[in-house]
């Protein structure tokens, strides 16, 4: 089933890849640009309704958000300074928690074409800060600083829902 998505994700990227790279003559440049303000819509949409999957480098890891709510199945590199009792610090975030301080930042179009998502997320463990960039081409990076880990950063591909 995820490899069946992230076919349908990267036919999807690549077809609106080559709609983009069309040679240019009045006629595509027109086309071209329009395609541009489709993707987007698409990817304001498909943020700004907070539902949303984020795969990770085709590994099968994956943050979805869902409203209120975050899922984390990313991997984890690092050490933790406040790990307490049976070493949480060297665990996977792997976790479902709440979100809080949601926020979406569109930055001035077409200097950066991107969407910019804060949120906090509380795993009942720890407490993470999400600074998620998804661009208008669907690729996304994800910054998770943790309260007791090492901050570890991904890159991916916000998957077609």
């Amino acid at each position: 089933m995820i490899i069946n998505k992230m076919k349908k994700t990267l036919f999807l990227l690549f077809t609106m890849l080559g709609l983009l790279l069309l040679p240019g003559c009045g006629s595509a440049n027109k086309a071209t640009d329009a395609d541009k303000e489709l993707l987007k819509q698409y990817v304001q949409q498909t943020v700004g309704s907070r539902y949303y999957t984020i795969m990770v480098d085709n590994s099968g890891h994956k943050l979805i958000v869902k409203k209120d709510q975050v899922v984390s199945n990313l991997p984890y590199v690092g050490t933790g300074t406040d790990v307490g009792y049976g070493g949480g610090g060297f665990k996977s975030l792997n976790f479902t928690g709440r979100i809080t301080d949601y926020t979406i930042i569109y930055p001035s179009y077409p200097k950066d074409k991107k969407a910019d998502i804060r949120f906090k997320a509380n795993s009942g463990e720890d407490v993470y800060e999400f600074h998620v960039e998804v661009f208008y081409n669907g690729k996304a990076f994800i910054d998770v600083v943790p309260r007791g880990r090492t901050p570890q950063s991904y890159k991916g591909v916000l998957l077609v829902q």
